[in-house]
C-alpha cells in the first residue's frame, strides 16, 4: 500500500444527476497495524434553477440525513466484511 500513516487514494468517482455533480472518494491509511478507511463525499448543484433551490431549503437537510445513513450503513458493511478476512 506505500507509506504507513499516509493516505492512499483507492477509488474515487464522479457523475452528473439530477442537475448536481456528485463526488465520492475511499482512503485508505495505515494505523496500528490495521488500516482506516475514509469515505469523503460531496455535491455541488451545476446549474441550480429557482425551483431546485426551493427544493434544496425545503428537503435539503432530509437529503443530507437520508446519504449520510446510507454511506455509514456501507461502510459499517465494509468494515464487516474486512474483519472477516
Amino acid at each position: 500500500m506505500g507509506d504507513p500513516g499516509r493516505s492512499s487514494p483507492q477509488r474515487h468517482g464522479q457523475g452528473l444527476h439530477g442537475g448536481a455533480d456528485y463526488t465520492s472518494r475511499f482512503s485508505l491509511a495505515g494505523r496500528d497495524g490495521g488500516t482506516d478507511l475514509t469515505l469523503t463525499f460531496g455535491a455541488e448543484v451545476v446549474k441550480p434553477t429557482l425551483l431546485g433551490k426551493v427544493s434544496m431549503t425545503l428537503f435539503g437537510k432530509l437529503g443530507m440525513s437520508m446519504t449520510r445513513k446510507a454511506l455509514a450503513k456501507d461502510l459499517a458493511e465494509i468494515a464487516v466484511k474486512a474483519e472477516s478476512l
